[in-house]
């Protein structure tokens, strides 16, 4: 499980030999739970069919778990340059409705995040440059990483979103707690409202 630190553009690979979670394979299940849950689930005529898990759905939650950063992210990104003046990156947020927007340099690659706790802290945002008020660091996942990897970085570091950023470092896409949200109720497609 890797997690790239970028601090001005240039990355750092963190891996996670400090392990705060189990992250130990689950046991296998017990194939007579399993056939229990199947004949309790035929023997509660009651019950709607949609309150029981099958194993058709189990797989579909397991296959979900295999996806890969490509797979769920946002993408294109809606990025600004650090040199870019502070305006500029408050229309772009308030145009596209976005919290927050990557900061990349002319490599594309990360150099912060700017949200818009940022943007109100500039007293002079016509005349003020972005690389005057974001912290120089972004976080980000490769392309491969899983949807599991991501879930325990999005715990381990509190953090809304990350940067998705391919084999030569830049910026491809994001993933948000949002897009996680979308997987686990069945659509990773943008499109899904409810």
């Amino acid at each position: 499980m890797t997690l790239f630190v970028f601090n001005n553009g240039i990355s750092s690979i963190i891996s996670s030999n400090q392990k705060p979670y189990n992250l130990a394979k689950k046991k296998p299940r017990d194939s007579s739970a399993s056939a229990n849950l199947q004949h309790e689930s035929s023997d509660a005529q009651t019950q709607n069919k949609n309150d029981v898990i099958d194993n058709k759905d189990l797989d579909a939650l397991q296959n979900r778990r295999l996806l890969t950063a490509a797979s769920i992210m946002s993408h294109p990104v809606i990025t600004v340059m650090s040199h870019e003046l502070v305006i500029k990156a408050k229309l772009l947020m308030q145009q596209h409705k976005l919290a927050q927007l990557i900061v990349i340099n002319k490599n594309k690659s990360p150099v912060g995040m700017l949200g818009l706790k940022d943007i109100q802290k500039s007293e002079f945002p016509e005349t003020s440059f972005i690389q005057s008020i974001i912290e120089p660091m972004a976080l980000a996942i490769s392309e491969k990483t899983l949807v599991r990897e991501i879930a325990l970085h999005f715990i381990k570091n509190k953090t809304s979103i990350f940067c998705v950023v391919n084999d030569e470092n830049q910026v491809i896409g994001v993933v948000s707690r949002t897009d996680l949200l979308r997987l686990l109720v069945g659509s990773h497609t943008k499109d899904a409202t409810s």
